[in-house]
């Protein structure tokens, strides 16, 4: 059923993203809360945290080679 914590654990475990916007704007977080869904809720900002922490952890992981090359290249101006 709509709203209940095991269709939306199972939707999130299925891939839907937390953060999606219905065609009038909503989010199932706004929806959820304006529902009075505490579970629900807790699901949705939990696995908003997990995926926003793996963004976070994506870009370092871009940056570092960039930052490596940066800081070799200003070595090397140092050194000259």
């Amino acid at each position: 059923e709509q709203g209940k914590p095991t269709c939306v654990r199972d939707l999130l475990e299925a891939g839907a993203h937390p953060g999606m916007c219905d065609y009038a704007g909503w989010t199932p977080l706004m929806v959820a809360a304006c529902n009075g869904r505490v579970r629900s809720m807790t699901l949705l900002l939990e696995r908003s945290q997990e995926l926003l922490l793996l963004l976070l952890l994506q870009q370092r992981r871009q940056q570092q080679p960039r930052e490596a090359a940066r800081r070799k290249k200003d070595d090397d101006e140092d050194e000259e």
